[in-house]
């Protein structure tokens, strides 16, 4: 089960400033847990300096990948790059074994920084929604 730590204020915030057709349903006053939260986020539309972001990062992984993706590697990777940015990623370990066509190699890579990348956050919270970030891109990486 994943947790998600949303504050009342955060979770309030939203509550009083719906934007899409689901969230428009809630009431002020309504109460809702956390995950629920998190469930109904999901659906919010995507801000258009995101939009713009994302346009920036897909650029970025065709110009370092030199071998043909499927759809889900190209998602996988998106996510990934979007996370750690693009200088990490033209350095990184999962780049390199992703042009020699060491597929399998490289979908490990996903998960082999995260040890320290954990101990690195004081928030065990945030650690926790890294890995199952990590273990999902690599997961979705592995399905072609």
């Amino acid at each position: 089960m994943t947790l998600y730590l949303v504050s009342q204020r955060t979770a309030a915030r939203r509550l009083l400033q719906p934007v899409s057709p689901i969230t428009n349903r809630i009431k002020p006053g309504a109460q809702i847990t956390p995950q629920g939260l998190a469930f109904l986020c999901r659906f919010e539309p995507i801000p258009a300096h995101a939009k713009q972001s994302l346009r920036e990062i897909e650029r970025a992984v065709w110009r370092q990948v030199l071998v043909p993706l499927s759809a889900n590697q190209f998602a996988a990777l998106v996510s990934f790059t979007y996370s750690i940015g693009e200088a990490a990623l033209s350095n990184s370990r999962l780049l390199r074994q992703l042009n020699l066509r060491r597929y399998q190699a490289a979908a490990a890579e996903f998960c082999a920084d995260l040890r320290s990348a954990c101990l690195s956050h004081s928030d065990s919270v945030l650690a926790h929604q890294l890995a199952s970030r990590r273990k999902a891109e690599q997961k979705l990486f592995l399905r072609r």
